[in-house]
């Protein structure tokens, strides 16, 4: 389980709890595993959950142009490029690849999973984290309206079970080597509740960037105290490891 240390991390990289708080597991769970370079990130971002999670990688790749020209002003990526997941070289060059909670959001991921695969020397690892469809259990409301909602705003396309991930990394290659779950029930509950409100608006303008940015532009002491503030109302929620009915899972797979 994470550190109230770890949590305070994420929210110096986003600022608002919803986000903050979620990252903070995918954090703690990353850091359990070794990973050998080079490395690729997909799906890299901005670069501040990167430089938080592994310093610096190799080589990042995102879809979206302005998080590449953000991560290019970072010192989180040797290169970052503008490039679909779905068209990764047929050059196995990498030690690892990274994909961070992006997975989920892609359509035709066996196609990416193949990709990853080929960019893959033999014995490489691809890392991964996904939520799993067991998050709709701790969602804050049961409807099927509700859940329905909230996968849309996620832009959630693969929301599938521990076991359909396995059965899809097997059929591009892999041998899976770690599965670990993480964020309980109770913790997606937590985190629903935060993250309901945080969505309120448009995709691009919604209430948790805008707070987010305001909670940026303040003095740094301000920050330390909002981002401590934040820290101390969700301690306690950080205790349940999620370990034996986590909604969310960090796969690790090799190529033989």
């Amino acid at each position: 389980m994470p550190s109230a240390t770890q949590l305070t991390q994420m929210l110096t990289v986003y600022g608002y709890p919803s986000q903050a708080f979620w990252r903070a597991f995918e954090l703690d769970a990353l850091s359990r595993v070794t990973m050998e370079r080079p490395i690729l990130e997909l799906g890299c971002g901005n670069g501040g959950f990167t430089r938080q999670a592994c310093g610096t990688v190799e080589v990042g790749i995102d879809i979206n142009p302005r998080a590449v020209e953000q991560a290019g002003k970072t010192t989180a990526f040797g290169t970052v490029r503008l490039q679909d997941a779905r068209k990764l070289e047929n050059k196995p060059q990498f030690a690892t690849v990274l994909a961070n909670s992006v997975l989920e959001h892609i359509s035709d991921v066996q196609s990416v999973l193949e990709g990853c695969f080929r960019a893959l020397r033999p014995g490489g690892k691809l890392v991964t984290t996904v939520p799993l469809q067991d998050m709709n259990l701790g969602m804050l409301f049961s409807s099927p309206a509700w859940i329905r909602y909230r996968q849309d705003r996620l832009c959630h396309v693969n929301l599938w079970s521990l076991g359909e991930w396995i059965a899809t990394l097997h059929k591009a290659g892999f041998d899976v080597t770690l599965t670990e779950r993480f964020l309980s029930p109770q913790q997606i509950r937590v985190w629903d509740c935060m993250d309901g409100i945080a969505v309120l608006g448009t995709r691009r303008i919604n209430a948790g960037g805008v707070s987010g940015k305001l909670t940026k532009a303040l003095p740094g002491a301000w920050q330390r105290l909002i981002y401590s503030s934040y820290s101390r109302v969700l301690s306690s929620q950080l205790k349940d490891d999620g370990s034996e009915n986590g909604c969310c899972a960090l796969i690790v797979a090799s190529k033989p």
